[in-house]
């Protein structure tokens, strides 16, 4: 929102400009502040990234501990997360950009998988263990 609103600004403030000077030092603008932002729309998509990794884990457990299934708490909590996330990135996105959150998201599913895996393993030895 600060971005529109500073382009607006820009924009009432050069309306009677030359008009090929005024868009070229418009894209100059555009170029210099999203190079400013870029920086914190990453660590926010990696902090969302973090949060989203930890709150998988936290209810993943807390399903499996109320005795929920396995393969049904692992689904249900991944599309979850997932579309949190996917909100989350969008409220950070920048309109003017051209970023995308899909490598982190992709990130997001493999450590996801990863820990449903590590999870699953350990339940399954757990099983094992006791079985015999």
């Amino acid at each position: 929102m600060v971005i529109i609103y500073a382009f607006n600004r820009y924009d009432e403030e050069t309306i009677f400009f030359d008009e090929s000077v005024r868009n070229a030092k418009r894209k100059q603008l555009e170029s210099n502040a999203l190079d400013i932002v870029y920086p914190a729309y990453t660590t926010m998509i990696g902090h969302l990234r973090s949060k989203a990794l930890d709150d998988f884990k936290t209810k993943l457990d807390q399903a499996l501990n109320n005795g929920e299934g396995f393969a049904a708490s692992v689904q249900t909590w991944t599309h979850s997360i997932l579309l949190e996330f996917d909100k989350g990135s969008d409220d950070a996105s920048v309109r003017q950009a051209k970023w995308g959150a899909s490598k982190v998201r992709d990130k997001l599913r493999r450590d996801i998988d990863s820990h449903a895996l590590a999870v699953r393993n350990a339940k399954l030895l757990e099983i094992t263990t006791n079985f015999e």
